[in-house]
């Protein structure tokens, strides 16, 4: 008997208040967490789980799906416990995990948790949390199809870590989040290996609702539009850090400099971890390609098009089709020009230019560090 936790020598037995049964878990239950982690946010909640199930006496194993090749996860065996733990991307989970899903074997009578961290930060003395959108609830969809049993779904409000898109939180706000969400990781951790149920992502499940088309449209438009926003300075030495760490391959180079493709699922990972802080976010790129492209080439293209084929705009089905051609054709001419940014920025007066026109390369926009002294 283990003194702390009760342990027998195969099995530990919980009592569920919801129920009053007790539920005999197997001790021999194995428990597999896989995750995607750009700056590491997910990744350290996982090691959170991991520690408490260790603690348990339980033998757990860390799974980073992008080390993954060729879908070569086979069907788990009776007795393991699954876990997915993720970041939100777009009030998603980011394409890399959500195809890994739905390529996952079928269950073979396994219990399975999901975990998304998403962006959280500090006002005052509050913690205040992001939002989850579709993550937690389109892969608990996909994971029933497949025969699983959902024991748990959780969101860990980790802070933020979209510098493209605002400042980089303060060290004493990061830490102050880091607390709390190791506090309610471990909480939750307790409950799934005990036996018990833990769904309170559901709580959250009426403005995750109301926030679902912004998922959508980010899914199969926005993430492509984010991954052109990034580039290299000149303070670019070419250690090749970004390339070769990236989680999806998704930097190659051109003209002997980084190159953001579509592949790109905007973790953050290089613009984070770049040792000469070299990775900018091209916001003034961004934003006059977006006022070019809608004020001018999208918008004569299609009012051409509508003359000679007398096309109704307003039939909805062909209106939100035109809708998403419109963004395509729009894509398709930001990358064009993001092409020719990325060449012209080989001047120095261009590049010292989109500098200028870039919040992340001054200092007080700063970057996001996970604090040293939280151990896994």
């Amino acid at each position: 008997m283990h003194e702390k936790y009760g342990y027998m020598i195969r099995f530990e037995t919980t009592f569920l208040k919801s129920s009053g049964n007790y539920r005999v878990v197997p001790m021999n239950e194995k428990i597999i967490i896989y995750y995607f982690s750009g700056t590491g946010n997910a990744k350290k909640v996982s090691g959170w789980f991991k520690s408490i199930a260790e603690l348990k006496g339980r033998n757990v194993s860390l799974v980073d799906i992008s080390e993954i090749k060729n879908n070569s996860i086979k069907p788990s065996k009776k007795n393991v416990l699954i876990g997915f733990c993720s970041p939100t991307h777009g009030f998603n989970f980011p394409p890399i995990m959500f195809y890994f899903i739905l390529s996952f074997p079928k269950s073979n009578n396994n219990r399975v948790f999901i975990l998304n961290t998403r962006g959280g930060t500090k006002l005052g003395g509050v913690h205040l949390p992001g939002l989850s959108g579709t993550a937690q609830y389109l892969t608990a969809i996909i994971l029933l199809l497949k025969g699983y049993k959902i024991v748990g779904m959780r969101s860990i409000d980790m802070p933020s870590n979209w510098i493209s898109l605002h400042p980089a939180l303060r060290e004493n706000a990061v830490k102050f989040i880091f607390k709390n969400c190791e506090t309610k990781t471990k909480i939750f951790a307790e409950k799934i290996i005990n036996g018990q149920k833990d769904f309170r992502a559901l709580l959250d499940i009426v403005q995750d609702i109301l926030i679902t088309p912004i998922s959508v449209l980010y899914f199969f438009i926005g993430r492509y539009f984010l991954a052109k926003t990034l580039y290299a300075t000149r303070a670019c030495n070419n250690c090749g850090v970004c390339y070769k760490e990236c989680p999806v391959e998704a930097i190659k180079v051109f003209n002997n400099r980084p190159f953001w493709t579509y592949k790109c699922e905007s973790c953050m990972q290089c613009i984070n971890t770049c040792p000469q802080k070299a990775v900018n976010a091209a916001h003034g790129f961004a934003i006059g390609g977006i006022l070019l492209i809608n004020s001018f080439i999208v918008f004569y293209i299609f009012s051409y098009l509508n003359e000679i084929l007398f096309i109704n705009r307003n039939w909805f089905p062909l209106n939100l089709i035109l809708y998403f051609v419109e963004w395509w054709v729009g894509l398709a001419f930001f990358s064009l020009f993001y092409r020719i940014n990325h060449f012209l920025l080989q001047i120095r007066l261009f590049e010292k230019i989109s500098g200028f026109f870039s919040f992340t390369n001054y200092k007080f926009w700063g970057r996001y560090k996970i604090p040293k002294n939280f151990n896994q």
